[in-house]
Protein backbone atom coordinates (compact mmCIF):
# COMPACT_ATOMS: atom_id res chain seq x y z
CA UNK A 1 0.00 0.00 0.00
CA UNK A 2 1.68 3.59 -1.40
CA UNK A 3 -1.42 5.81 -0.47
CA UNK A 4 -5.25 6.09 -0.67
CA UNK A 5 -7.41 6.24 -4.34
CA UNK A 6 -8.09 4.14 -7.08
CA UNK A 7 -6.44 3.01 -10.58
CA UNK A 8 -7.23 6.61 -11.95
CA UNK A 9 -5.41 8.28 -8.98
CA UNK A 10 -2.18 6.68 -10.06
CA UNK A 11 0.41 6.67 -13.40
CA UNK A 12 3.84 5.31 -14.07
CA UNK A 13 5.89 7.24 -16.37
CA UNK A 14 8.61 6.45 -18.94
CA UNK A 15 11.40 6.84 -16.06
CA UNK A 16 9.59 4.17 -14.43
CA UNK A 17 8.19 5.84 -11.67
CA UNK A 18 4.95 5.97 -10.10
CA UNK A 19 3.05 9.22 -9.84
CA UNK A 20 0.54 9.49 -6.78
CA UNK A 21 -2.58 12.03 -6.83
CA UNK A 22 -4.33 12.52 -3.38
CA UNK A 23 -6.22 15.19 -1.82
CA UNK A 24 -4.65 18.26 -4.27
CA UNK A 25 -1.32 16.72 -3.48
CA UNK A 26 1.05 15.27 -5.98
CA UNK A 27 3.52 12.79 -4.78
CA UNK A 28 6.31 11.08 -6.76
CA UNK A 29 7.61 7.65 -6.02
CA UNK A 30 11.50 6.56 -7.48
CA UNK A 31 10.60 3.14 -8.57
CA UNK A 32 13.82 2.02 -6.72
CA UNK A 33 12.24 3.14 -3.63
CA UNK A 34 8.40 1.05 -4.59
CA UNK A 35 9.72 -2.30 -2.41
CA UNK A 36 10.92 -0.76 0.68
CA UNK A 37 7.96 2.12 1.35
CA UNK A 38 5.43 -0.05 0.31
CA UNK A 39 6.93 -2.30 3.12
CA UNK A 40 7.31 0.54 5.78
CA UNK A 41 3.85 2.59 4.38
CA UNK A 42 3.01 3.00 8.23
CA UNK A 43 6.28 4.62 8.98
CA UNK A 44 7.23 6.52 5.90
CA UNK A 45 5.58 9.00 3.82
CA UNK A 46 3.92 7.68 0.86
CA UNK A 47 6.61 9.83 -1.75
CA UNK A 48 8.35 12.73 -2.15
CA UNK A 49 5.93 15.79 -2.52
CA UNK A 50 6.56 17.35 -5.93
CA UNK A 51 3.51 20.22 -6.48
CA UNK A 52 0.34 20.47 -5.69
CA UNK A 53 -2.95 21.36 -7.53
CA UNK A 54 -5.68 23.83 -6.53
CA UNK A 55 -8.57 21.24 -5.56
CA UNK A 56 -9.10 18.05 -4.56
CA UNK A 57 -8.51 15.35 -6.73
CA UNK A 58 -11.45 12.95 -7.49
CA UNK A 59 -10.57 9.50 -8.59
CA UNK A 60 -14.11 8.66 -9.27
CA UNK A 61 -14.82 11.43 -12.25
CA UNK A 62 -10.91 13.01 -12.35
CA UNK A 63 -7.83 11.93 -14.51
CA UNK A 64 -4.37 13.20 -14.73
CA UNK A 65 -1.15 12.72 -16.98
CA UNK A 66 1.99 13.90 -15.72
CA UNK A 67 4.99 15.00 -17.99
CA UNK A 68 7.92 13.08 -19.17
CA UNK A 69 10.12 15.55 -17.22
CA UNK A 70 8.06 14.97 -14.28
CA UNK A 71 7.71 18.85 -14.03
CA UNK A 72 3.72 19.45 -15.12
CA UNK A 73 0.10 17.87 -14.91
CA UNK A 74 -2.46 18.16 -17.36
CA UNK A 75 -5.62 17.67 -15.25
CA UNK A 76 -9.41 16.49 -16.61
CA UNK A 77 -11.85 17.93 -13.93
CA UNK A 78 -15.15 15.60 -14.02
CA UNK A 79 -13.75 15.07 -17.54
CA UNK A 80 -14.65 18.15 -19.03
CA UNK A 81 -12.12 20.85 -17.74
CA UNK A 82 -8.83 20.38 -19.30
CA UNK A 83 -6.09 22.41 -17.74
CA UNK A 84 -2.23 22.33 -17.76
CA UNK A 85 -0.43 23.15 -14.07
CA UNK A 86 3.12 23.29 -13.62
CA UNK A 87 4.00 21.95 -10.25
CA UNK A 88 6.01 23.11 -7.43
CA UNK A 89 6.03 22.10 -4.23
CA UNK A 90 6.34 24.90 -2.39
CA UNK A 91 3.32 26.89 -2.12
CA UNK A 92 3.35 29.21 0.73
CA UNK A 93 4.13 32.05 -1.54
CA UNK A 94 2.86 30.88 -4.82
CA UNK A 95 0.48 27.81 -5.72
CA UNK A 96 2.59 27.44 -9.16
CA UNK A 97 1.83 28.58 -12.50
CA UNK A 98 -1.69 28.09 -14.56
CA UNK A 99 -2.26 29.35 -17.66
CA UNK A 100 -6.22 29.39 -18.91
CA UNK A 101 -8.67 27.67 -16.35
CA UNK A 102 -9.33 25.63 -18.71
CA UNK A 103 -7.71 25.43 -21.21
CA UNK A 104 -10.52 23.02 -22.77
CA UNK A 105 -14.36 22.69 -21.90
CA UNK A 106 -15.65 19.74 -23.42
CA UNK A 107 -19.25 18.78 -23.51
CA UNK A 108 -21.05 16.73 -21.05
CA UNK A 109 -20.81 13.48 -23.47
CA UNK A 110 -17.48 13.70 -24.10
CA UNK A 111 -14.77 11.83 -21.90
CA UNK A 112 -10.94 12.05 -22.79
CA UNK A 113 -9.93 8.34 -23.60
CA UNK A 114 -6.50 8.86 -24.84
CA UNK A 115 -3.44 11.60 -24.12
CA UNK A 116 0.21 11.32 -25.99
CA UNK A 117 2.79 13.31 -24.19
CA UNK A 118 5.80 12.98 -25.66
CA UNK A 119 8.87 14.71 -24.19
CA UNK A 120 8.37 17.79 -26.58
CA UNK A 121 5.95 20.63 -26.11
CA UNK A 122 3.26 19.39 -27.95
CA UNK A 123 0.41 16.94 -26.46
CA UNK A 124 -2.05 15.12 -28.13
CA UNK A 125 -5.52 14.69 -27.34
CA UNK A 126 -8.31 12.50 -28.05
CA UNK A 127 -11.90 12.45 -26.70
CA UNK A 128 -14.51 10.06 -27.35
CA UNK A 129 -18.40 10.48 -26.96
CA UNK A 130 -21.83 9.04 -27.49
CA UNK A 131 -24.02 10.97 -30.40
CA UNK A 132 -27.19 9.42 -31.32
CA UNK A 133 -26.38 5.98 -30.23
CA UNK A 134 -23.18 6.18 -31.69
CA UNK A 135 -19.36 6.73 -30.78
CA UNK A 136 -17.78 9.34 -32.30
CA UNK A 137 -14.39 11.27 -31.62
CA UNK A 138 -12.43 14.25 -32.06
CA UNK A 139 -8.89 15.09 -31.70
CA UNK A 140 -6.90 18.02 -30.26
CA UNK A 141 -3.75 19.54 -29.82
CA UNK A 142 -2.35 21.79 -26.98
CA UNK A 143 0.57 23.83 -27.96
CA UNK A 144 3.12 24.52 -25.17
CA UNK A 145 5.59 26.43 -26.60
CA UNK A 146 2.63 29.23 -28.36
CA UNK A 147 3.07 32.45 -28.02
CA UNK A 148 1.55 33.45 -24.85
CA UNK A 149 1.37 30.27 -23.18
CA UNK A 150 -0.55 26.97 -24.34
CA UNK A 151 -2.84 26.71 -27.36
CA UNK A 152 -5.19 23.69 -28.38
CA UNK A 153 -6.41 23.29 -31.63
CA UNK A 154 -8.51 20.14 -33.09
CA UNK A 155 -8.61 18.47 -35.85
CA UNK A 156 -12.13 17.94 -38.07
CA UNK A 157 -13.83 15.70 -36.32
CA UNK A 158 -13.79 12.09 -37.24
CA UNK A 159 -14.06 8.80 -36.62
CA UNK A 160 -10.34 8.91 -34.18
CA UNK A 161 -10.12 5.14 -32.19
CA UNK A 162 -6.64 5.31 -31.07
CA UNK A 163 -3.08 6.97 -31.13
CA UNK A 164 0.18 5.27 -30.54
CA UNK A 165 3.76 7.20 -30.76
CA UNK A 166 6.91 5.75 -32.10
CA UNK A 167 9.65 5.20 -29.92
CA UNK A 168 11.75 7.99 -30.98
CA UNK A 169 8.46 10.27 -30.81
CA UNK A 170 9.44 11.74 -34.15
CA UNK A 171 5.75 9.69 -35.61
CA UNK A 172 2.44 9.16 -34.47
CA UNK A 173 0.03 6.39 -35.63
CA UNK A 174 -3.84 7.66 -35.92
CA UNK A 175 -6.32 4.37 -35.92
CA UNK A 176 -9.32 5.28 -37.60
CA UNK A 177 -12.00 3.02 -39.02
CA UNK A 178 -11.08 1.93 -42.48
CA UNK A 179 -6.65 2.44 -42.03
CA UNK A 180 -3.88 3.77 -39.82
CA UNK A 181 -2.37 7.56 -40.71
CA UNK A 182 0.80 7.67 -39.85
CA UNK A 183 1.92 11.54 -39.22
CA UNK A 184 5.20 13.56 -38.13
CA UNK A 185 4.31 14.27 -34.91
CA UNK A 186 5.59 18.64 -34.57
CA UNK A 187 3.66 19.21 -37.55
CA UNK A 188 1.07 16.63 -37.98
CA UNK A 189 1.42 16.13 -41.30
CA UNK A 190 0.26 13.06 -43.28
CA UNK A 191 3.23 11.13 -43.75
CA UNK A 192 1.33 8.06 -45.38
CA UNK A 193 -1.96 6.75 -45.47
CA UNK A 194 -2.54 2.30 -44.60
CA UNK A 195 -5.62 0.88 -45.51
CA UNK A 196 -6.60 -1.90 -42.80
CA UNK A 197 -10.53 -2.25 -42.51
CA UNK A 198 -11.31 -1.62 -38.60
CA UNK A 199 -7.97 -1.50 -37.02
CA UNK A 200 -8.14 -2.35 -33.17
CA UNK A 201 -3.99 -1.88 -31.93
CA UNK A 202 -1.04 -0.86 -33.01
CA UNK A 203 2.11 -1.33 -31.69
CA UNK A 204 5.66 0.24 -33.26
CA UNK A 205 8.22 -2.21 -33.70
CA UNK A 206 10.82 0.09 -34.00
CA UNK A 207 10.71 3.70 -35.37
CA UNK A 208 10.21 1.95 -39.16
CA UNK A 209 7.71 -0.32 -38.27
CA UNK A 210 4.43 -0.74 -37.10
CA UNK A 211 2.42 -3.97 -36.52
CA UNK A 212 -1.52 -3.35 -36.63
CA UNK A 213 -3.71 -5.47 -35.60
CA UNK A 214 -7.15 -5.51 -37.21
CA UNK A 215 -11.22 -7.60 -36.35
CA UNK A 216 -10.02 -9.22 -39.84
CA UNK A 217 -6.30 -9.39 -39.84
CA UNK A 218 -3.16 -7.94 -38.19
CA UNK A 219 -0.28 -7.18 -40.45
CA UNK A 220 3.57 -5.88 -40.28
CA UNK A 221 4.39 -2.71 -42.39
CA UNK A 222 7.58 -1.34 -42.96
CA UNK A 223 7.08 2.46 -43.50
CA UNK A 224 9.92 2.66 -46.37
CA UNK A 225 8.33 -0.43 -47.80
CA UNK A 226 5.30 -1.31 -49.94
CA UNK A 227 2.03 -2.92 -48.77
CA UNK A 228 2.27 -5.03 -45.52
CA UNK A 229 2.84 -8.56 -44.32
CA UNK A 230 -0.12 -10.06 -42.82
CA UNK A 231 1.15 -12.35 -40.14
CA UNK A 232 -2.38 -13.62 -38.97
CA UNK A 233 -6.25 -13.96 -40.32
CA UNK A 234 -9.59 -13.66 -37.91
CA UNK A 235 -13.36 -13.42 -38.73
CA UNK A 236 -12.83 -14.84 -42.08
CA UNK A 237 -15.43 -15.02 -44.53
CA UNK A 238 -15.54 -18.14 -46.81
CA UNK A 239 -12.83 -21.00 -47.09
CA UNK A 240 -11.71 -23.56 -48.65
CA UNK A 241 -8.87 -25.34 -50.59
CA UNK A 242 -7.51 -24.43 -54.20
CA UNK A 243 -8.48 -26.70 -56.74
CA UNK A 244 -4.96 -25.43 -58.52
CA UNK A 245 -2.78 -26.22 -55.73
CA UNK A 246 -4.57 -27.54 -52.83
CA UNK A 247 -3.69 -25.21 -49.98
CA UNK A 248 -5.74 -23.83 -47.84
CA UNK A 249 -7.89 -20.04 -49.08
CA UNK A 250 -9.60 -17.38 -47.28
CA UNK A 251 -11.56 -14.73 -48.14
CA UNK A 252 -12.17 -11.76 -46.40
CA UNK A 253 -14.56 -9.13 -47.85
CA UNK A 254 -13.10 -8.84 -51.53
CA UNK A 255 -9.02 -9.97 -51.00
CA UNK A 256 -8.11 -13.95 -50.75
CA UNK A 257 -5.49 -14.91 -48.72
CA UNK A 258 -3.41 -18.39 -48.93
CA UNK A 259 -1.89 -20.15 -46.03
CA UNK A 260 1.22 -21.18 -47.13
CA UNK A 261 2.85 -25.02 -45.85
CA UNK A 262 5.24 -22.96 -43.39
CA UNK A 263 1.98 -21.56 -41.75
CA UNK A 264 2.36 -17.74 -43.65
CA UNK A 265 0.21 -15.76 -45.78
CA UNK A 266 -0.04 -14.66 -49.04
CA UNK A 267 -2.94 -12.09 -50.86
CA UNK A 268 -3.49 -14.43 -53.96
CA UNK A 269 -5.70 -13.34 -57.32
CA UNK A 270 -8.90 -15.18 -56.90
CA UNK A 271 -8.82 -19.10 -57.83
CA UNK A 272 -11.44 -21.74 -58.23
CA UNK A 273 -12.24 -23.46 -54.49
CA UNK A 274 -13.05 -27.12 -54.31
CA UNK A 275 -16.31 -28.15 -53.68
CA UNK A 276 -17.14 -29.02 -49.56
CA UNK A 277 -16.85 -32.22 -48.84
CA UNK A 278 -19.33 -33.19 -46.03
CA UNK A 279 -18.41 -37.21 -46.28
CA UNK A 280 -15.65 -39.98 -46.16
CA UNK A 281 -15.91 -42.96 -46.25
CA UNK A 282 -16.30 -43.21 -42.17
CA UNK A 283 -18.28 -40.30 -41.50
CA UNK A 284 -20.58 -37.54 -42.42
CA UNK A 285 -20.68 -34.28 -41.16
CA UNK A 286 -23.67 -31.68 -41.47
CA UNK A 287 -24.57 -28.43 -39.76
CA UNK A 288 -27.17 -28.23 -37.29
CA UNK A 289 -29.16 -24.68 -36.01
CA UNK A 290 -29.23 -23.85 -32.08
CA UNK A 291 -32.31 -22.36 -30.69
CA UNK A 292 -30.31 -21.24 -27.47
CA UNK A 293 -26.81 -20.14 -26.73
CA UNK A 294 -23.83 -18.87 -27.77
CA UNK A 295 -23.64 -20.01 -31.00
CA UNK A 296 -26.41 -19.71 -33.95
CA UNK A 297 -25.35 -23.56 -35.25
CA UNK A 298 -23.30 -26.33 -34.36
CA UNK A 299 -21.23 -28.69 -36.36
CA UNK A 300 -22.47 -32.13 -35.94
CA UNK A 301 -20.06 -35.57 -37.11
CA UNK A 302 -22.39 -38.59 -38.29
CA UNK A 303 -20.43 -42.28 -38.07
CA UNK A 304 -21.84 -44.39 -41.24
CA UNK A 305 -19.95 -47.33 -40.57
CA UNK A 306 -21.41 -47.51 -36.81
CA UNK A 307 -23.81 -45.73 -34.32
CA UNK A 308 -23.24 -42.57 -33.19
CA UNK A 309 -23.73 -38.66 -33.89
CA UNK A 310 -22.23 -36.07 -31.82
CA UNK A 311 -20.87 -32.23 -32.05
CA UNK A 312 -17.53 -31.78 -33.53
CA UNK A 313 -17.22 -29.06 -30.64
CA UNK A 314 -18.34 -29.15 -27.55
CA UNK A 315 -20.49 -26.15 -26.23
CA UNK A 316 -18.72 -24.06 -23.38
CA UNK A 317 -20.04 -24.58 -20.28
CA UNK A 318 -22.59 -21.64 -18.66
CA UNK A 319 -23.15 -21.11 -15.14
CA UNK A 320 -26.57 -20.79 -16.09
CA UNK A 321 -28.42 -20.94 -12.40
CA UNK A 322 -32.09 -22.74 -11.99
CA UNK A 323 -34.83 -21.00 -12.61
CA UNK A 324 -37.38 -20.97 -9.26
CA UNK A 325 -39.72 -23.56 -8.74
CA UNK A 326 -42.69 -21.80 -8.88
CA UNK A 327 -43.66 -18.42 -11.26
CA UNK A 328 -44.36 -15.37 -8.52
CA UNK A 329 -47.15 -13.53 -9.41
CA UNK A 330 -47.18 -9.82 -10.99
CA UNK A 331 -49.10 -7.00 -9.79
CA UNK A 332 -50.10 -4.97 -13.11
CA UNK A 333 -50.41 -1.63 -11.16
CA UNK A 334 -46.81 -1.86 -9.39
CA UNK A 335 -45.06 -3.73 -11.84
CA UNK A 336 -42.18 -4.82 -9.56
CA UNK A 337 -40.56 -7.80 -11.58
CA UNK A 338 -41.05 -10.06 -14.35
CA UNK A 339 -41.63 -13.70 -14.91
CA UNK A 340 -39.52 -15.98 -12.75
CA UNK A 341 -39.90 -18.72 -14.78
CA UNK A 342 -40.16 -17.74 -18.50
CA UNK A 343 -36.70 -16.67 -19.53
CA UNK A 344 -33.44 -15.30 -17.82
CA UNK A 345 -34.26 -11.88 -18.08
CA UNK A 346 -33.27 -8.54 -16.22
CA UNK A 347 -33.94 -4.64 -16.68
CA UNK A 348 -31.19 -2.32 -16.16
CA UNK A 349 -33.24 1.07 -14.52
CA UNK A 350 -31.26 4.61 -14.45
CA UNK A 351 -32.83 6.91 -12.37
CA UNK A 352 -31.99 10.55 -13.17
CA UNK A 353 -32.86 12.32 -10.21
CA UNK A 354 -30.78 16.55 -10.73
CA UNK A 355 -26.85 15.55 -11.39
CA UNK A 356 -26.15 14.05 -14.79
CA UNK A 357 -22.52 12.59 -13.08
CA UNK A 358 -22.24 9.14 -14.59
CA UNK A 359 -24.30 9.58 -17.77
CA UNK A 360 -21.60 9.02 -20.05
CA UNK A 361 -20.21 6.10 -18.63
CA UNK A 362 -23.44 4.43 -18.56
CA UNK A 363 -24.39 5.48 -22.15
CA UNK A 364 -21.00 3.87 -23.20
CA UNK A 365 -20.99 1.00 -21.10
CA UNK A 366 -24.48 0.19 -22.82
CA UNK A 367 -23.40 0.86 -26.21
CA UNK A 368 -20.34 -1.34 -25.93
CA UNK A 369 -22.64 -4.15 -25.00
CA UNK A 370 -25.43 -3.41 -27.30
CA UNK A 371 -27.90 -3.44 -24.62
CA UNK A 372 -30.84 -1.16 -23.70
CA UNK A 373 -31.54 0.43 -20.69
CA UNK A 374 -34.60 2.20 -19.00
CA UNK A 375 -34.18 5.85 -17.58
CA UNK A 376 -36.63 7.11 -15.30
CA UNK A 377 -36.03 11.14 -15.24
CA UNK A 378 -37.41 13.78 -13.13
CA UNK A 379 -38.58 16.58 -14.06
CA UNK A 380 -35.67 18.83 -12.33
CA UNK A 381 -32.89 16.74 -14.52
CA UNK A 382 -35.04 17.48 -17.79
CA UNK A 383 -34.77 21.12 -16.63
CA UNK A 384 -31.53 20.92 -15.92
CA UNK A 385 -29.70 18.75 -18.79
CA UNK A 386 -32.50 19.03 -21.74
CA UNK A 387 -28.85 18.03 -23.80
CA UNK A 388 -28.44 14.91 -21.73
CA UNK A 389 -32.32 14.15 -21.96
CA UNK A 390 -31.86 13.75 -25.94
CA UNK A 391 -29.15 12.26 -26.33
CA UNK A 392 -30.59 9.06 -24.19
CA UNK A 393 -33.42 9.86 -26.37
CA UNK A 394 -31.50 9.60 -29.34
CA UNK A 395 -29.64 6.37 -27.88
CA UNK A 396 -32.49 4.02 -28.51
CA UNK A 397 -32.92 3.62 -24.73
CA UNK A 398 -36.46 3.55 -22.94
CA UNK A 399 -37.52 6.43 -21.06
CA UNK A 400 -40.32 6.99 -18.35
CA UNK A 401 -41.15 9.38 -15.63
CA UNK A 402 -39.86 10.09 -12.00
CA UNK A 403 -42.39 12.34 -11.65
CA UNK A 404 -42.04 16.56 -11.89
CA UNK A 405 -40.26 16.76 -8.54
CA UNK A 406 -38.70 14.76 -6.55
CA UNK A 407 -40.19 14.41 -2.89
CA UNK A 408 -41.54 11.85 -0.45
CA UNK A 409 -45.51 12.09 -1.48
CA UNK A 410 -46.49 9.38 1.16
CA UNK A 411 -44.99 12.91 3.65
CA UNK A 412 -47.89 14.15 5.99
CA UNK A 413 -46.64 17.74 5.70
CA UNK A 414 -47.69 17.03 1.83
CA UNK A 415 -51.24 16.53 0.73
CA UNK A 416 -50.61 14.70 -2.74
CA UNK A 417 -54.64 14.19 -4.42
CA UNK A 418 -55.58 12.89 -7.58
CA UNK A 419 -55.25 16.22 -9.41
CA UNK A 420 -51.56 16.63 -8.22
CA UNK A 421 -50.58 13.49 -9.21
CA UNK A 422 -52.06 14.14 -12.94
CA UNK A 423 -50.97 17.59 -13.05
CA UNK A 424 -47.08 16.60 -11.98
CA UNK A 425 -47.16 13.39 -14.53
CA UNK A 426 -48.23 16.14 -17.57
CA UNK A 427 -45.62 18.59 -16.71
CA UNK A 428 -43.16 16.18 -16.91
CA UNK A 429 -44.54 15.02 -20.35
CA UNK A 430 -44.79 18.35 -21.34
CA UNK A 431 -41.22 19.27 -20.78
CA UNK A 432 -39.45 15.77 -21.92
CA UNK A 433 -41.22 16.65 -25.07
CA UNK A 434 -39.97 20.36 -25.45
CA UNK A 435 -36.52 18.84 -24.76
CA UNK A 436 -36.71 16.01 -26.90
CA UNK A 437 -39.74 15.97 -29.62
CA UNK A 438 -40.60 12.59 -28.77
CA UNK A 439 -43.25 11.60 -25.45
CA UNK A 440 -42.74 9.43 -22.74
CA UNK A 441 -43.49 6.14 -22.20
CA UNK A 442 -46.77 5.32 -19.80
CA UNK A 443 -44.24 4.41 -16.99
CA UNK A 444 -43.26 5.62 -13.69
CA UNK A 445 -42.08 5.26 -10.52
CA UNK A 446 -42.66 7.86 -7.58
CA UNK A 447 -39.57 9.20 -5.69
CA UNK A 448 -37.46 7.05 -3.71
CA UNK A 449 -40.15 4.19 -4.52
CA UNK A 450 -42.69 5.27 -2.29
CA UNK A 451 -46.22 4.79 -2.92
CA UNK A 452 -49.36 4.35 -1.46
CA UNK A 453 -53.33 3.21 -3.06
CA UNK A 454 -54.21 6.69 -4.05
CA UNK A 455 -50.90 7.47 -5.48
CA UNK A 456 -51.32 4.33 -7.87
CA UNK A 457 -55.03 4.86 -8.56
CA UNK A 458 -54.29 8.56 -9.57
CA UNK A 459 -51.32 7.67 -11.88
CA UNK A 460 -54.08 4.83 -13.69
CA UNK A 461 -56.44 6.85 -14.62
CA UNK A 462 -53.86 8.52 -16.83
CA UNK A 463 -52.86 4.79 -17.94
CA UNK A 464 -49.43 4.87 -16.43
CA UNK A 465 -47.98 1.70 -14.94
CA UNK A 466 -46.07 2.32 -11.86
CA UNK A 467 -42.51 0.36 -12.19
CA UNK A 468 -40.99 -0.60 -8.90
CA UNK A 469 -37.91 -2.91 -7.72
CA UNK A 470 -37.46 -6.32 -6.25
CA UNK A 471 -33.57 -5.73 -6.22
CA UNK A 472 -32.07 -2.49 -3.52
CA UNK A 473 -28.63 -2.27 -4.78
CA UNK A 474 -28.51 0.59 -1.41
CA UNK A 475 -26.51 2.99 -4.01
CA UNK A 476 -28.03 5.71 -2.45
CA UNK A 477 -26.44 4.80 0.82
CA UNK A 478 -23.65 7.54 2.05
CA UNK A 479 -21.23 6.93 4.65
CA UNK A 480 -22.34 9.66 6.69
CA UNK A 481 -25.96 8.79 6.91
CA UNK A 482 -26.51 8.43 10.29
CA UNK A 483 -29.75 6.54 9.26
CA UNK A 484 -28.56 3.78 7.36
CA UNK A 485 -25.20 2.72 9.62
CA UNK A 486 -23.82 -0.40 8.31
CA UNK A 487 -26.04 -0.51 5.38
CA UNK A 488 -23.00 1.78 3.37
CA UNK A 489 -20.85 -0.78 0.76
CA UNK A 490 -18.28 0.39 -1.97
CA UNK A 491 -19.13 -0.03 -5.47
CA UNK A 492 -17.42 -3.74 -5.78
CA UNK A 493 -19.54 -4.95 -3.08
CA UNK A 494 -22.58 -3.14 -4.44
CA UNK A 495 -22.27 -5.21 -7.79
CA UNK A 496 -21.77 -8.38 -6.08
CA UNK A 497 -24.51 -7.74 -3.92
CA UNK A 498 -27.24 -7.04 -6.87
CA UNK A 499 -25.88 -10.56 -8.51
CA UNK A 500 -26.70 -12.34 -5.43
CA UNK A 501 -30.01 -10.67 -4.70
CA UNK A 502 -31.25 -11.16 -8.73
CA UNK A 503 -33.67 -13.84 -10.08
CA UNK A 504 -35.04 -14.04 -13.55
CA UNK A 505 -37.65 -10.93 -14.46
CA UNK A 506 -35.56 -8.44 -11.84
CA UNK A 507 -35.76 -4.74 -11.99
CA UNK A 508 -32.56 -3.43 -10.59
CA UNK A 509 -32.39 0.76 -10.07
CA UNK A 510 -29.08 2.38 -10.41
CA UNK A 511 -28.66 6.32 -9.94
CA UNK A 512 -27.59 8.81 -11.76
CA UNK A 513 -25.21 11.46 -10.11
CA UNK A 514 -23.56 12.07 -7.15
CA UNK A 515 -25.31 11.38 -3.88
CA UNK A 516 -25.00 14.65 -1.09
CA UNK A 517 -23.04 13.90 0.84
CA UNK A 518 -20.54 11.75 -1.36
CA UNK A 519 -20.00 8.10 -2.04
CA UNK A 520 -15.93 6.95 -1.91
CA UNK A 521 -17.34 5.30 -5.28
CA UNK A 522 -20.42 4.80 -7.35
CA UNK A 523 -21.96 1.93 -8.85
CA UNK A 524 -22.46 4.06 -11.88
CA UNK A 525 -18.79 3.93 -12.81
CA UNK A 526 -19.20 -0.12 -12.50
CA UNK A 527 -22.18 -0.71 -14.88
CA UNK A 528 -20.00 -2.43 -17.81
CA UNK A 529 -18.75 -4.98 -14.76
CA UNK A 530 -22.66 -5.62 -13.82
CA UNK A 531 -23.83 -6.15 -17.49
CA UNK A 532 -20.87 -8.44 -18.09
CA UNK A 533 -21.14 -10.44 -15.17
CA UNK A 534 -24.85 -10.89 -15.81
CA UNK A 535 -24.27 -12.32 -19.44
CA UNK A 536 -21.53 -14.67 -17.97
CA UNK A 537 -24.57 -16.02 -15.87
CA UNK A 538 -26.78 -16.60 -18.44
CA UNK A 539 -28.73 -13.03 -18.40
CA UNK A 540 -30.27 -10.99 -21.07
CA UNK A 541 -30.27 -7.08 -20.38
CA UNK A 542 -33.81 -6.38 -21.41
CA UNK A 543 -35.59 -2.49 -21.26
CA UNK A 544 -38.99 -3.16 -18.95
CA UNK A 545 -41.54 -3.21 -21.56
CA UNK A 546 -39.72 -6.28 -23.10
CA UNK A 547 -40.10 -7.51 -18.73
CA UNK A 548 -44.27 -6.32 -18.96
CA UNK A 549 -44.67 -8.56 -22.16
CA UNK A 550 -43.04 -11.69 -21.44
CA UNK A 551 -44.56 -11.37 -17.91
CA UNK A 552 -48.04 -11.31 -19.51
Amino acid sequence: TVGKGQISSIQWTPDNNLYLLSGSMVYRIFSAELFTRSLYSDLLAVGDVIGKIPFSFNPHFDDFWIAPDGRRILLSKGGRNIFLYFLQADDFLSIGETMSLPYLFLPRNTRLSRVVWPAGDMVTVIAGSIVSGERSSILFRLDLAAAGGALFFHEAARDIRDAALSPDSRKAAVLTSDGVEIRDYETWELIRNIAHPEPLHAVWRDSGQIVIGGAHYTEVVTLSGGEGEIMSLSQAGTYGFSVLTGMPQVRLGDRVFEVNEDGSVTEIEETGVSTVSTASSAYRVYIEETLSGTYSNKVMVRRIDGFGTYPLFQPPEFRYEPYPESEQPVDPRNFSHGSRIRGREVSLVFNAIDSDEGLTEILNALSEYGVRGTFFLNGEFIRRHPGAVKEIAESGHEVGSLFFVNFDMTDSRYKVDTDFIRRGLARNEDDYFNATGRELSLMWHAPYYVINRDILEAAEEMSYIHVGRDVDPLDWVTPADVATTGMYMPASALVERVLRLKKPGSIIPIRVGETDPGRENYLFNHVDILIDALLDLGYSVVPVSVLMENAR
